[in-house]
């Protein structure tokens, strides 16, 4: 009997209906949940498993890089708190193409974000 790891695998459908706990959007990578959280001043990076439990940070590092009106910027993503944050010049009301790679627990892990000029919309909370 074999299983084809996709049917295993999440994907990022199974977060249409989850509500990011931080208010930004989430991808999956491997074993983690990654939500992005677009701020005037810098780029957020929280990590959860799949049941939405807060990961592990210690010695967790990364990049994000933003296209922003055609312009590229590179932002170092640093340990703050509960997790990874990086100073950044985000223009309000603009639209973002955000590619984020992070070093989590020895294992580089990586998604695309597409944040919309409004920001995020707004999800039920009453969803896990």
């Amino acid at each position: 009997l074999a299983f084809s790891q996709s049917a295993w695998s999440p994907s990022d459908d199974m977060l249409k209906d989850i509500a990011p706990p931080h208010g930004g959007i989430l991808a999956v990578s491997g074993h983690y949940h990654l939500e992005l959280v677009l701020q005037p001043k810098q780029v957020q990076l929280y990590v959860t498993d799949h049941a939405m439990t807060p990961s592990k940070l210690d010695g967790a590092s990364g990049e994000a890089t933003l296209l922003i009106h055609g312009k590229t910027q590179k932002v170092k993503l640093a340990l703050k708190g509960d997790h990874l944050s990086g100073p950044a010049t985000i223009p309000s009301n603009s639209a973002a193409t955000v590619v984020v790679k992070a070093k989590i627990e020895g294992q580089t892990q990586s998604a695309r974000f597409n944040w919309p000029a409004v920001g995020p919309a707004k999800k039920n909370q009453g969803k896990p």
